[in-house]
C-alpha cells in the first residue's frame, strides 16, 4: 500500500506491506502539496502530482524512489486528470491547459501533447459526429463537414474550480484509442486513435456529458449526459439509444 503524508510542511509516501502493515520504503516527494497517488497497473511504480495550482508529475519506484519528473510550466493552473491505459504501457495526463500528455511507461518520455480547440475541422481521418434532436422523430447523430466552432465556456482563471481541463480520460481495451472531455466544451467527446497520433472522431451532444467509458472487449464507447439517453460510438459509427426512465437521472 502507497500512503502520501504532509510532515511539516512538506510531502512524504510511503510503502507498507499489507501482510503486517510493516513500513517497506518512505521517500520525500517534491510537491508543494501533493494532490494524490495512483498505482500504475502491474504496480511497478507509483505517480504522483502536485495541486491543480502547480503542473508538476512525478513517478517513482516503490523501492527505489523518483525515477522520472515532468513540469512542463510555472504559473498556470495544471494537472487535473491522470489514468492509466489497461496494461500501463501509456499514461495519460490531462491538464488546465486543455491539452492531454501521453507518456510512454518504458521510458517516461512525453509522447505527444493532444490539444483540445474551440475549432476543428474534418480532416481526411477525422469524423464529427453531432446530436441533432428532431419534433417529429428520434433522436440521431448527423455528420459535419468543413470547419466547425465548438461552443466553448468562458472560463474565469482566477477563481475557484474554473470551467476548464480535462476531466474525462477513457482507455479503449487494446490502448488503440483514448476518448476526453474536457470541462471548456463540456458538450463534446473527443476520440484519439494512439496508433496514428490523431483524432479520429468527435461527438457533439446538446447536454454537457458526464460519464465516457470504453467496452472492457471492444471498439465501444458509452456517454451519458444527465438524461434518459445513451450514446454509442464505434468505428462504424455514432448512435443514440433512448433509455424510458421516470425519475431521476444521476452518475457516481
Amino acid at each position: 500500500m502507497a500512503l502520501a503524508e504532509r510532515k511539516e510542511a512538506k510531502d512524504y509516501i510511503g510503502i507498507y506491506y499489507c501482510g503486517d502493515w510493516k513500513l517497506i520504503n518512505y521517500f520525500f516527494s517534491d510537491t508543494y502539496d501533493l494532490a494524490d497517488i495512483k498505482w500504475s497497473p502491474d504496480d511497478t511504480v507509483i505517480v504522483a502530482w502536485d495541486t491543480f495550482l502547480e503542473y508538476k508529475l512525478l513517478i517513482f519506484c516503490p523501492l527505489q524512489g523518483l525515477i522520472a519528473k515532468y513540469h512542463p510550466y510555472e504559473y498556470a493552473l495544471g494537472i487535473k486528470t491522470v489514468k492509466f491505459c489497461n496494461n500501463g504501457q501509456y499514461l495519460g495526463v490531462g491538464s488546465h491547459d486543455e491539452k492531454l500528455r501521453l507518456f510512454n511507461s518504458l521510458s517516461w518520455k512525453l509522447i505527444i501533447e493532444l490539444e483540445h480547440k474551440s475549432q476543428i475541422s474534418d480532416a481526411p481521418d477525422t469524423t464529427i459526429f453531432k446530436e441533432e434532436e428532431s419534433k417529429d422523430g428520434p433522436t440521431r447523430f448527423v455528420t459535419l463537414e468543413g470547419i466547425v466552432k465548438l461552443n466553448a465556456l468562458k472560463s474565469a482563471q482566477d477563481k475557484p474550480n474554473p470551467n476548464s481541463g480535462i476531466s474525462l480520460i477513457s482507455w479503449s481495451f487494446d490502448k488503440a484509442f483514448v476518448a476526453t472531455k474536457t470541462d471548456w466544451i463540456p458538450n463534446v467527446v473527443w476520440i484519439w486513435e494512439t496508433t496514428t497520433l490523431s483524432l479520429k472522431s468527435v461527438l457533439i451532444q446538446s447536454q454537457p456529458v458526464k460519464f465516457i467509458a470504453f467496452s472492457n472487449h471492444s471498439y465501444h464507447l458509452a456517454v451519458a449526459a444527465g438524461t434518459t439517453k445513451l450514446y454509442f460510438w464505434s468505428l462504424e459509427g455514432a448512435s443514440v439509444c433512448d433509455v424510458p426512465y421516470e425519475g431521476t437521472v444521476s452518475y457516481t
